[in-house]
């Protein structure tokens, strides 16, 4: 893998769970993700992370079908350049008035799989004083 290394940090039951659904090798990984990081690298104009739990993200979400991932790569970054009132100021200090007014909370307790939840309140969400853009 690059230079950054990824350490797999799941558990063995998760483990097992990505590869019987995501196809998730650890056997392959490394080549899994450099294979797509081959695709980027040849992709002339695009300018993205490159390291490894980034380009992780795209294969686990089309399970490891290297064309796949690196098309969904492309429309993520098409939909950024094409939206950028939306992810340009997407970070937590320019929505920490959205966690202010209940709109959007993180409880502390997970699921039964030990996922994050997310609450929101859509009844608290003024569209006016809180717009999307």
């Amino acid at each position: 893998m690059s230079s950054d290394s990824y350490q797999c940090t799941l558990t063995p039951e998760l483990q097992d769970k990505a590869k019987n659904e995501l196809n998730e090798d650890p056997e392959w990984r490394s080549k899994d993700v450099a294979a797509l990081r081959d695709m980027v690298n040849k992709y002339t104009g695009l300018k993205c992370r490159t390291d490894d739990a980034f380009l992780l993200r795209f294969l686990r979400a089309r399970k490891f079908d290297h064309q796949r991932a690196f098309d969904l790569l492309l429309n993520y970054f098409k939909k950024r350049k094409e939206n950028p009132d939306i992810f340009e100021n997407f970070t937590p200090l320019n929505l920490k008035h959205m966690f202010e007014a209940g709109v959007s909370n993180v409880l502390d307790c997970k699921d039964k799989l030990g996922r994050r939840i997310v609450l929101l309140r859509m009844g608290r969400w003024d569209p006016d004083r809180y717009p999307v853009t």
